[in-house]
């Protein structure tokens, strides 16, 4: 009896153990991936290239006197608008004054002595008619003459370089415009040259910002460009390259471009992005579509992204197909591909570790 019971008990552990209980284990599933995608579109940022810039003026002059002195007053401020002939600022002229008054007196010295050797040389020419004097003093007395007029010519000529001096000390607006800086005050001594204002004139504004190398050999005068700028919001204003410069820095070539019109409330300074269209950039390849940086891969067999392809099984569901592409530069919206995708095209931007062609996937978004 006990041997009948050690062989019940040694059946019910061997019928467990190979699965005979009713307590079955649960069959492994297959886990479908989810991922996120990046639909594929034309944009026309990326027909051109895209260049950080900055409003200048049309005509934008440093003021300077073309004397040494004194401030003595600047009757304008920073924002005011002036107009051709307007004084921006006026230096102490005493000084200059009283060089004139000396220049006025030794021209009065110079024509009375001017006088006296005309009378003098008169005298000795009535003189020599009738042989009271030789002909060398005659020619002594002309000479003497001729030189008394030629001081009195050269101090008419002080006299105008003296009232010269005089008028440099008021300082005039040359173009109507606006004051956009007075780097000087009053009382304070400044030298011939030195900046004292500077005054924005003309109503055409510039946009100028700096070209690569690799680039600026394809840019001419004409070229159209569209500009937005910071201040002003996301609208688009157009502009034609009217300067391209042949001497730059260590990689770059300074470029101006002109509004056609000039925005209300559009300042110098102001940040601007210009946009050139690709037509007018056609040293490299153009770039038609730009993806996330992290869809693109690289392996031995070269760059590629991961197509999310629709399933019938779902619209949610789709299948992994591998694509080479080709690609461009880092820009700020990703990367640029110059060849191997369409619009249209779902490129996955996350799970891309963790996938494989063929393989069916979740689509979560985009």
């Amino acid at each position: 009896m006990r041997h009948l019971r050690y062989a019940q008990v040694f059946v019910c552990v061997v019928v467990t153990l190979t699965g005979g209980c009713k307590n079955k284990a649960p069959v492994a599933k297959s886990v479908v991936r989810a991922v996120r995608v990046h639909v594929v579109q034309r944009h026309e940022a990326a027909q051109g290239r895209r260049f950080s810039g900055r409003v200048t003026a049309d005509v934008s002059s440093a003021l300077s006197f073309k004397v040494n002195g004194q401030i003595k007053s600047i009757p304008v401020k920073v924002g005011d608008h002036v107009e051709a002939g307007q004084v921006i600022a006026t230096i102490d002229d005493s000084d200059l004054r009283l060089r004139l008054k000396q220049a006025q007196a030794a021209h009065q010295q110079a024509v009375a002595q001017a006088r006296n050797a005309k009378q003098g040389y008169e005298r000795a020419q009535k003189l020599y008619e009738n042989r009271g004097v030789s002909l060398k003093d005659l020619e002594a007395a002309q000479a003497a003459a001729d030189a008394a007029g030629a001081q009195v010519s050269a101090q008419r000529q002080a006299i105008a370089l003296a009232r010269s001096q005089v008028s440099y000390c008021s300082l005039r607006a040359p173009l109507a415009g606006e004051v956009a800086q007075v780097p000087a005050n009053v009382n304070e001594n400044v030298r011939a040259g030195q900046p004292v204002a500077v005054v924005n004139s003309g109503g055409q504004n510039n946009v100028e910002f700096s070209v690569p190398e690799n680039l600026v050999a394809s840019i001419r005068k004409g070229d159209a460009a569209s500009v937005t700028f910071t201040a002003l919001g996301d609208k688009r204003f157009v502009a034609n390259v009217t300067e391209v410069g042949v001497a730059g820095g260590a990689t770059a070539y300074p470029v101006k471009a002109a509004l056609r019109d000039s925005p209300k409330g559009l300042r110098a300074g102001m940040a601007a992005e210009v946009t050139l269209t690709a037509e007018a950039v056609t040293s490299r390849p153009v770039a038609s579509v730009t993806v996330p940086a992290s869809a693109v891969m690289e392996d031995s067999g070269g760059r590629f992204v991961y197509i999310a392809k629709a399933s019938a099984k779902g619209a949610k569901l789709a299948s992994i197909e591998r694509r080479a592409v080709k690609s461009g530069q880092l820009v700020p919206s990703g990367v640029e591909i110059l060849d191997g995708l369409k619009p249209g095209d779902r490129v996955l931007t996350a799970g891309v570790r963790f996938v494989e062609p063929k393989m069916q996937v979740r689509v979560l978004g985009q």
